[in-house]
């Protein structure tokens, strides 16, 4: 498989691009640095993207491929600021657009997959359990409206956002290490 991969240098983006390429799949990277990506992803086709909220993505990357995995995007783990927030919502909604630009000018044959990954979360070992929470609507469900205090990985509502008082599901139970888990 011929895949392309924006975010290619990022914490997902960067596991992502080894394990195609251990599987045998030829890798295409689209990056603001060029030099960066090529030093890091040996292997890798590298094409510059230098500023993917403002331009489209170079057509000529997709030219051939298969699918397209797009993780580039402001980094989450920063203060969220009100700066911030805009710089992440931004990086997010004018990079995929800017990527869908580029991929619609691809001449034919183009990837007929994009899969797009704005954000992850992690809230510690769960077993086979899912963790879930029901946000009011149109107030809660984005991360812009939630941090993590300091020392943990449990996201609270800022004061801009408020939970219900009775979820419709059960909250996520708080996360504690066990005994023989290193500190």
């Amino acid at each position: 498989m011929r895949v392309v991969v924006t975010g290619a240098t990022g914490l997902i983006g960067g596991a992502l691009v080894h394990e195609l390429q251990a599987r045998g799949d030829e890798v295409t990277v689209l990056t603001r640095d060029e030099e960066h990506a090529a030093a890091a992803l040996p292997g890798a086709v590298v094409y510059g993207w230098l500023r993917p909220t403002r331009e489209p993505a170079p057509a000529e990357a997709f030219a051939g491929r298969d699918a397209v995995v797009h993780l580039a995007g402001e980094p989450i783990a920063q203060r969220w600021t009100d700066d911030a927030k805009q710089r992440i919502r931004t990086s997010r909604e004018l990079g995929t657009r800017n990527l869908v630009a580029g991929l619609r000018a691809a001449e034919e044959p183009r990837p007929r997959v994009l899969v797009s990954q704005s954000a992850i979360g992690w809230y510690g070992a769960r077993g086979n359990s899912i963790a879930q929470t029901t946000p009011r609507a149109g107030r809660c469900g984005s991360p812009a409206n939630t941090r993590a205090p300091r020392g943990t990985t449990t996201r609270r509502p800022t004061a801009a956002c408020t939970w219900p008082r009775r979820p419709s599901r059960p909250s996520p139970r708080r996360w504690r290490p066990s005994a023989g888990a290193a500190r």
